[in-house]
């Protein structure tokens, strides 16, 4: 398994966003799963292209509107779908993390600040608890990624990416 403290912080990002690619499709509840969708690819374009801001990632964790990730793992009554939301939500907040750094924030949203490297390694524990299969879907992203991994500073091509998942 991937030493998480070891990979650069964008290789961090990607294995998060691949991982929650695969949660995604496992996802039974409809509202859930669009969300979380859409929630995801922000995250990817913000690593992409860097336009968008934290606090545009932080939408999909929490807004006023109660139409956030958060919010729908709270009322959903399948304990899979909140393991599968719980890997999205922890890698919209990473992402929102690396997001409000790179704009230089230093003050961040509560549920934020306590965001570390141990994340990734929760995360999993997680998703493997309740769900056995992801032990070899992450098996196969973390023997992939030692060939993708990214220096912060380097242009990103997502669809090059994804090609992970295969």
């Amino acid at each position: 398994m991937c030493n998480s403290r070891s990979l650069p912080e964008t290789t961090k990002i990607v294995a998060f966003l691949l991982i929650a690619e695969q949660a995604i499709k496992a996802i039974s509840e409809e509202t859930c799963l669009l969300l979380s969708k859409k929630a995801i690819e922000a995250c990817w374009i913000w690593l992409e292209k860097k336009d968008l801001y934290g606090d545009n990632l932080f939408y999909y964790l929490s807004n006023e509107e109660s139409n956030d990730l958060v919010e729908q793992q709270a009322t959903t009554k399948n304990r899979k779908d909140m393991d599968l939301l719980n890997c999205i939500i922890n890698a919209v907040l990473f992402t929102s993390k690396k997001a409000y750094e790179f704009e230089g924030e230093k003050y961040y949203p509560q549920s934020i600040e306590s965001i570390d490297n141990t994340l990734y390694n929760q995360t999993k524990q997680t998703l493997f608890k309740n769900n056995p299969e992801f032990k070899e879907i992450i098996s196969s992203i973390e023997k992939k990624l030692p060939s993708f991994l990214l220096d912060d500073n380097k242009v990103i091509n997502i669809k090059t990416l994804k090609e992970l998942l295969r």
